[in-house]
């Protein structure tokens, strides 16, 4: 395969991801190519991924890499592929505010974005994690508002006790 040095500062993460996609997916995802490699058959990426919840939707938002080697914290491309059964299996390690995604595909960002002081810059400009993204204006907002419903409830019972 061949590989094309894609800068951080001159790509957006999706055409990262694209490009490096393609390196993986020109031969695993082809019968003709995966023989050239394999003494078996090429299994369908669709169900070898099956356990991630939307399997095409992640394909395009996160590097094979990123599930397929070893995490570094480091800027470069990591080329220690592992073992399928070693993979990145649970969705915790991306999908947390300690995410290893951190380490490697959004480093660059994260490097440019505490400069200005804001963390979450990181993730919030191309893609989102679910559970990996805190604001911490809508958590108060969401606090406040549970306060709000349960002070409502709180009065609705006791207008209801009072006036039996």
């Amino acid at each position: 395969h061949s590989y094309k040095v894609m800068t951080h500062s001159e790509f957006r993460i999706t055409e990262i991801v694209q490009t490096h996609n393609v390196a993986c997916i020109s031969c695993h995802d082809d019968p003709i190519r995966f023989q050239l490699v394999s003494d078996t058959t090429r299994p369908d990426l669709a169900k070898v991924h099956s356990f991630i919840p939307n399997y095409k939707a992640h394909l395009k938002s996160v590097r094979c890499i990123e599930c397929h080697t070893s995490q570094q914290d480091t800027l470069w491309v990591a080329h220690q592929i592992l073992e399928k059964e070693l993979a990145v299996k649970k969705c915790v390690e991306c999908h947390s505010s300690n995410t290893m995604l951190m380490a490697s595909l959004y480093k660059y960002q994260n490097l440019e974005a505490r400069q200005d002081g804001f963390l979450n810059a990181v993730i919030l400009n191309d893609s989102y994690v679910i559970g990996a993204n805190r604001n911490y204006i809508f958590n108060i907002a969401s606090i406040v508002l549970f306060g709000i419903a349960l002070l409502g409830i709180a009065i609705h019972v006791y207008l209801r006790i009072k006036n039996r």
